[in-house]
């Protein structure tokens, strides 16, 4: 993947002491199965679930809302999920960076199961730079909603094999495809990128990175996947998770939380909603035998 938002989801789960606290138990601060251990066995995000087929890992959330934790109060070591993607090659390390990178996404092209480098400090350039991402969304909803401004998930994405006027909303199972109202920076109104590169981009849209575990002291991470998040927009720690509980009662129409981040503050946290999707691959299209005329790869 390329156009990469800049911000690692933790994908490792605490490791289980005897049999593992499951399902609920995963969603309090208690120890529940009484082995002296809290949420032993559960991931290590509230955005990520074990995954069915395989236990040993975890998943996306896909269809709920997830909070993206990156308040001050969090972290190991200062570190609270931002990541220093280079511009040419992930595994480099970008300089001050993080406003400019989860505004356009960043070039570098990165892959599974490769290294890339961990960020600390201060947060605010991630949530300045979603800001001034968002302040650049309305060609969707030119395009496929009311015009009233807002990229709505319904402006954003299409519901694979739906039938028309199906409506269009979240869902753990549903496969979407964004629709084609992606923004270039330097044109239709879009300000340049500032180091004269090109960026398309769904500004509500977003590609965030799963890694494994951050560990205590040390400066990288490893890519153990890549998810499709939609974004609703920043809100301050003390009311995240009502919030989200609050957006969940209905699905079908939370237009009213949507907003653009606007003077974030270190409390802020990012709430959205993980999608399984379909892409095309980067970098890997082609004929993988040459007695074949034509190859054909789905991406999710």
């Amino acid at each position: 993947m390329s156009q990469l938002s800049p911000f690692g989801v933790q994908s490792n789960i605490v490791p289980p002491v005897g049999s593992p606290e499951t399902d609920d138990q995963c969603l309090n601060d208690t120890d529940d199965d009484g082995d002296g251990t809290v949420n032993d066995g559960c991931p290590l995000s509230g955005c990520m679930e074990v995954d069915p087929n395989n236990s040993a890992r975890t998943r996306p959330v896909y269809g709920a809302v997830c909070i993206l934790k990156t308040g001050a109060q969090g972290g190991v070591s200062g570190q609270r999920g931002q990541l220093t993607i280079g511009s040419a090659s992930c595994e480099q390390t970008s300089a001050n960076t993080l406003e400019h990178d989860f505004h356009y996404g960043t070039n570098a092209l990165c892959s599974l199961d490769q290294e890339v480098n961990t960020g600390t400090g201060n947060i605010l350039g991630l949530l300045d730079g979603l800001n001034a991402r968002l302040m650049e969304e309305g060609l969707c909803d030119e395009l496929y909603g009311a015009g009233d401004g807002f990229d709505d998930f319904s402006d954003v994405l299409s519901l694979i094999g739906a039938e028309p006027g199906e409506p269009v909303t979240p869902s753990p199972d549903n496969v979407f495809s964004v629709n084609s109202c992606a923004v270039t920076s330097g044109q239709g109104g879009i300000p340049a990128d500032p180091n004269g590169h090109v960026h398309t981009y769904t500004p509500r849209a977003i590609d965030l990175v799963i890694i494994d575990q951050i560990e205590q002291g040390s400066q990288t991470a490893t890519i153990t996947g890549f998810a499709a998040f939609y974004v609703i927009g920043c809100y301050d720690d003390g009311i995240a998770t009502q919030t989200k509980l609050a957006i969940e009662q209905d699905l079908s129409s939370f237009h009213s939380y949507l907003n653009q981040c606007n003077q974030p503050r270190a409390h802020d946290d990012i709430l959205g909603i993980f999608l399984k999707s379909l892409a095309p691959p980067e970098g890997v299209v082609g004929d993988p035998d040459e007695n074949l005329p034509l190859s054909i790869v789905l991406v999710k």
